[in-house]
């Protein structure tokens, strides 16, 4: 048990990060507890949930500022909806995250972090912490209809507290669709299109075995207007339907960047991975020693590639840019945009090409 305990906690803690580099159609902003309100990039934000903390820079600045939730009223960030609130059975004040609205219901919550005695405190470098997560279902006074408590701990009797969390959200969320597919599909499983090498398999089981969907949906809390259509963006559009042929194009990459979770920076860091990225027959493949990603092509327009991933869609663009890597010279940057459902996040492929 403890070693299970370990392993889950660590691994929640790291988690607990949520970075953006995409555009969207609505400014960003927070409001300080001073009535201040800040303007921020909107390609530009860094929220640090484990930290309590968010990182930021403002429009034509290239400074990075901090702000601590401790200090932040209210504010939206991209698709993250925050809101100080002090509700009827807490002691405190608190920053909510607005998960979902619907028909007059409000869910919303917030993460604590906990660290133990016998793991340490240092959350970034390997230490252990439990991740309690507070969620309620408010009507549109704000009064109390539900409140729900899970964690990151593992056993019998938090998998069960696990389900009747989810069982209580479909109750109030069953008509969201965005709601739903987050609670029933998780990020941390076998896709349906890749192939896995045994050892690869192996891993992402482990992984899924300690950690559970709504543990998920906690940990990134984006906000999900379920009475009115989201606007459409990069990663959202599916209104093409076919697939769609290209030219056949292959690429090999020995670098990929990414900005990591649990960090405490905002860079991106460069991971040393080498694989191929093939376009043909109107699908492209990410192939690496352990795995193989195929994605269904369903268009091509201004120079962007969306792909379907079982009803996600990515985003991704060829440019021609050279320079090196370490000792990796390149002469191409594909930018892989993740759709939102499954955390948004940028990774960067230096490649060359065929």
């Amino acid at each position: 048990m403890k070693k299970n305990y370990l392993v889950k906690a660590t691994f929640f803690a790291a988690i607990l990060f949520v970075s953006t580099t995409k555009l969207y159609s609505q400014k960003s902003f927070i409001v300080t507890n001073d009535n201040e309100k800040i303007i921020v990039d909107d390609n530009f934000f860094d929220i640090q949930l484990s930290q309590e903390k968010t990182v930021y820079k403002t429009p034509n600045n290239d400074s990075k500022e901090l702000i601590k939730f401790k200090n932040i009223n209210s504010g939206i960030l991209g698709e993250y909806n925050m809101k100080r609130m002090k509700l009827a059975d807490e002691k405190h004040d608190e920053l909510y995250f607005t998960l979902a609205e619907l028909k007059g219901k409000k869910m919303t919550g917030y993460n604590k972090i906990n660290t133990t005695a016998n793991t340490g405190p240092n959350l970034d470098h390997g230490g252990g912490a439990m991740v309690k997560f507070i969620c309620y279902i408010l009507d549109e006074n704000d009064k109390v209809l539900e409140k729900m408590e899970t964690s990151s701990l593992s056993g019998e009797k938090y998998e069960k507290i696990r389900k009747t969390t989810e069982d209580k959200i479909t109750r109030y969320f069953s008509d969201c669709k965005e709601v739903m597919d987050r609670l029933n599909n998780g990020l941390v499983k076998r896709q349906e299109n890749t192939k896995y090498s045994k050892s690869a398999g192996k891993m992402l089981d482990r992984l899924a075995s300690v950690m559970s969907n709504i543990d998920e949906f906690f940990s990134t809390p984006i906000y999900s207007n379920c009475d009115k259509p989201k606007q459409e963006n990069l990663s959202t559009q599916t209104d093409v339907e076919a697939p769609v042929s290209l030219a056949e194009q292959k690429y090999y990459f020995g670098k990929i960047s990414a900005t990591p979770m649990g960090s405490n920076g905002t860079k991106m860091t460069d991971y040393s991975f080498k694989g191929t990225i093939v376009i043909k027959d109107g699908s492209i493949s990410f192939i690496t020693k352990d795995v193989e990603t195929k994605y269904k092509i369903i268009s091509y327009q201004d120079g962007i590639i969306k792909c379907d991933d079982n009803g996600k869609i990515h985003a991704i663009t060829i440019t021609s840019e050279t320079g090196k890597k370490g000792s990796f010279a390149y002469d191409t940057k594909i930018t892989f945009l993740l759709d939102k459902k499954m955390g948004g996040s940028t990774s960067y492929y230096w490649c060359n090409e065929e």
